[in-house]
């Protein structure tokens, strides 16, 4: 059965539920600064030694929390990225010094597991200071939608470019 646990609260032994979302997207770009050098909007965050960072493609417009600036984190290759500075519009920064190499079009996992590691929808939301529920129903129609029945890849709906095409039709 899959879904969610409604609350901390519910006996969560009663009936076992398996995470029905994962949250993927890509690195769109990775960049070394030096130390000093303050990140993303108002430059909330200072890096304090020479820095790798990676562009995540996603953002608070697609429902992600911006309260996740400088307190969140993503999967990068099963390990651990903290975002750093504001969670933007359509992007966030993550540092990825410490996790090896990170290459252009890596899949970065913000809800789901990725190798060994995993982050969960509650963690999330617990982190950003709200419930899961929320976060779930926060996420925007630009993400586009794969569905899988028994773990094979059955379709999808992209609701952004389906509506791009009524708009330019």
């Amino acid at each position: 059965l899959y879904g969610m646990y409604p609350s901390d609260e519910v006996d969560k032994s009663a009936v076992a539920l398996k995470p029905a979302l994962q949250l993927k997207s890509h690195v769109a770009m990775v960049k070394t600064v030096p130390a000093g050098e303050k990140i993303g909007y108002g430059g909330t965050f200072e890096t304090k030694r020479e820095t790798v960072l990676a562009t995540v493609t996603v953002g608070y417009g697609d429902g992600y929390p911006r309260s996740l600036s400088s307190k969140g984190y993503v999967l990068i290759n099963g390990k651990k990225a903290p975002i750093t500075g504001r969670v933007c519009m359509d992007q966030m920064m993550v540092d990825v010094t410490d996790i090896g190499p990170v290459n252009r079009g890596d899949v970065v996992t913000l809800v789901g597991k990725d190798k060994d590691a995993e982050i969960t929808v509650e963690e999330i939301a617990a982190l950003a200071g709200t419930f899961n529920y929320e976060f779930v129903c926060d996420l925007g129609k630009r993400i586009p939608r794969n569905y899988y029945l028994n773990g094979q890849y059955i379709g999808s709906h992209d609701y952004f470019h389906e509506n791009w095409k009524l708009i330019t039709d």
